[in-house]
Formats: C-alpha cells, structure tokens, sequence
C-alpha cells in the first residue's frame, strides 16, 4: 500500500538551491590553450618553500649509517651480503656529497 502512494505522489523536491558563491576570479577565464600560447598571460608562481637541506641530508646520512652497521653486523653473523654493505656506505657516501653541496648553496 505504501509504494502505491509512493508511486502516485508527486516527486519531492531536493530544496531550492543556496545563493551562488562569488567566484574569486573576477576577469575572464583563460583556456588551457591560450595559456599555453601566452605563458606570459599566467599568475606568478608563488615563492619556493625553503627547507634546511643539512638536516635533510644529516637525517639520511644518519639512516644510511644504522644501515650500514646493521649490514656489517649480520654480514659477519653469514647473514647479510655484500651488496647491501656497498648500498649502505654508497648512500653515506652520497649523502657527504649531498651535505658539502647544501653547505654552499645555503
């Protein structure tokens, strides 16, 4: 009985829509085309975030660290390998490189 009436009633409505929200850009849209045609025509970026780099680079040289004494350790024990000793010094290594390079652009 009850999706009889259902079925005859008239259907309800899903309110009236809100007042429409500004749009915050106020000239006329560009297309992605024209944007491509005329880079000069976008906004400008906004600034870079700037992060320490010596502590990025110490923090991963310091894991690379606690990798390579692991390695060492179970490549003694006749559990590890060569390989992941040379991937563990090879990060440390790189990431000396990476400290002297954030030293100067600092």
């Amino acid at each position: 009985m009850r999706d009889a009436a259902a079925r005859n009633s008239p259907p309800r409505s899903r309110g009236t829509p809100g007042p429409a929200s500004p749009c915050p850009y106020t000239g006329k849209v560009p297309t992605i085309r024209s944007l491509l045609a005329h880079p000069e025509e976008r906004r400008p970026s906004p600034p870079a975030p700037h992060a320490d780099l010596y502590r990025v680079f110490g923090a991963g040289i310091g894991l690379f660290a606690l990798g390579l004494v692991v390695g060492v350790v179970l490549l003694l024990t006749g559990r590890g390998t060569v390989e992941g000793v040379a991937i563990c010094g090879t990060g440390v290594v790189l990431g000396g490189l990476g400290l002297v390079w954030a030293r100067r652009h600092r």
